[in-house]
């Protein structure tokens, strides 16, 4: 237990407080909008040689505290402006001494600024206009201009250290840093341009093509042309891809030998950095039409005459009124190409030809001539003690009994009845030596001329 004894006494102290011997500098920055008038430095020198800095606020504002009495000056030197001093400022104990408003002059539209020529280009000859660019002073864009297709470019700029920027939506962003211009001294950086990458775009599609009476197939090895130039073809799968584009609007191609596109070209429209599906194509086979005449040598009627091309193309000869042993022909959507035309009519020889079919005008094959066919004759084997109706010689004679004494050029004979493989040969006479195979029954054709 702790005791205590006497008397507590209490003191009032009624003297007033030491004035302080130092005081303040305030003021403010204005940059009239050029650079942002925060974070800038101000600089207070005093009549003894001290140096000692701070930062303005982001109104522009700063202060100097706990100064000893005495003259200073205060200073800013920003990039862009004049440098600027402020008229001497004393500094008295427990006072603030007030700089005002400190406004640096901007150089930009004075004789102190310079004229900066530069240029945009884009890689692998991308068309740049409409690129934007920025001059960049102290981290602050103090001015920009957009660029036509040529890229040139001219700014008056204060002097100070930029970075110059360019940037388009379709490329990648380019710049050009410590590019330093002197007060009053013109530069030109258009020899060392600003060059902007393309951001790639990619298009990518199908194509397949019409088969004749079929489903259509990939129309592997099709050639897609962009309107700017760049090709690829289609693979085995029916599949392309064009990459590595300018984003833009453009227009997309298909071709193919022998095939069109239904559309002449195909808008699509090109987004940087992305890729962009077209619908599916499908070739259209190119088609075109045979146009002809057919005529029967012995003036008999033509009707019942056909032409044919083979799968499934054919057409009926339509006998003319002022002729009936002439008739025309058409035969049409017959895909492009090499065809053997063939024209035929019982008993008449057969005419064939090759035509070219094109997707333009119609082919036309000109008269196709068929030849009435006879078959009377006789087999001579010299052999008295044959059964009639048959032989043991394989050499005999065949007696042309029933070809006419004139005019005609040719004949064949077949123990085939169809003519399989037999050809025409040079007429001669009624008498013409045949050699047997065997296990047949001889057929002879002529060809009246």
């Amino acid at each position: 237990v702790l005791l205590f004894s006497g008397a507590l006494a209490c003191t009032r102290d009624l003297s007033l407080p030491e004035p302080s011997l130092r005081g303040r500098i305030i003021g403010s920055l204005d940059t009239a909008g050029h650079l942002p008038p925060g974070g800038q430095t101000v600089t207070l020198s005093s009549a003894e040689g001290d140096r000692r800095t701070t930062i303005t606020d982001d109104s522009g504002a700063f202060t100097f505290p706990d100064l000893p009495a005495g003259v200073n000056i205060a200073s800013v030197s920003l990039p862009g402006f004049a440098p600027l001093t402020s008229e001497l400022l004393a500094v008295k104990p427990g006072q603030d001494t007030d700089t005002g408003v400190l406004q640096p002059v901007w150089l930009q539209g004075t004789p102190a600024a310079a004229a900066l020529t530069g240029k945009v280009t884009g890689a692998s000859g991308g068309d740049i206009g409409g690129a934007k660019v920025e001059f960049i002073l102290a981290g602050t864009t103090i001015e920009q201009l957009t660029v036509g297709s040529d890229g040139v470019f001219v700014k008056p700029l204060p002097p100070g250290r930029f970075t110059i920027r360019a940037c388009h939506p379709a490329f990648v962003t380019s710049e050009l840093r410590d590019v330093v211009l002197e007060p009053g001294v013109p530069r030109d950086m258009s020899t060392t341009p600003l060059v902007l990458d393309i951001n790639p775009a990619t298009v990518t599609g199908t194509v397949f093509r019409e088969q004749d009476q079929g489903d259509p197939v990939a129309a592997s090895g099709a050639l897609i042309t962009l309107s700017t130039g760049q090709t690829t073809t289609v693979d085995a799968a029916g599949n392309f891809q064009l990459t590595g584009l300018a984003a833009g609007d453009r227009q997309l191609r298909v071709t193919l030998a022998g095939f069109h596109d239904p559309a002449i070209s195909r808008a699509v429209t090109l987004l940087p950095g992305q890729t962009t599906p077209t619908d599916k194509v499908t070739l259209l086979i190119d088609r075109g039409s045979i146009i002809g005449t057919v005529k029967l040598a012995d003036n008999a009627p033509v009707s019942g005459a056909r032409v044919e091309l083979g799968n499934g193309y054919a057409a009926l000869v339509s006998p003319t009124a002022a002729d009936p042993s002439l008739g025309d022909f058409v035969i049409q959507n017959v895909p492009a190409g090499m065809w053997a035309l063939t024209a035929r009519k019982e008993q008449y020889s057969i005419k064939s030809i090759t035509v070219n079919v094109t997707g333009g005008a119609p082919v036309n094959s000109g008269v196709l001539l068929l030849s009435r066919l006879f078959g009377d004759f006789s087999i001579d084997d010299a052999d008295p003690n044959n059964t009639a109706g048959y032989t043991r010689t394989t050499g005999v004679t065949l007696d042309l009994t029933g070809f006419p004494t004139t005019g005609v050029a040719s004949y064949r004979a077949s123990e085939d009845a169809a003519f399989d493989g037999g050809t025409f040969l040079p007429y001669t006479g009624r008498v013409q030596p045949f050699t047997l195979q065997g296990g047949g029954v001889v057929e002879v054709a002529r060809v009246v001329v």
